[in-house]
């Protein structure tokens, strides 16, 4: 994501949920942007704009032995 950015480098940010904690993000042209939004996204939520379930509802479907849509 930062090699795509143009100017980008490298920031150390305060969390928005706890001040103590910092977080890694990209800062481009005057904009912040998480590199790690789309891994979560994927591992975790539901994706709409494609109908597919997230990686971690398959995993627990899977280990519960039932089939996805069934």
């Amino acid at each position: 994501m930062r090699g795509s950015l143009l100017d980008a480098k490298w920031e150390m940010i305060s969390s928005n949920l706890d001040g103590n904690i910092w977080e890694p993000g990209i800062l481009s042209n005057g904009k912040l942007y998480n590199p790690y939004f789309p891994v979560y996204r994927e591992l975790y939520e539901e994706l709409p704009e494609t109908g597919k379930m997230s990686i971690y509802e398959r995993v627990k479907i899977e280990m519960a032995g039932k089939t996805p849509g069934a």
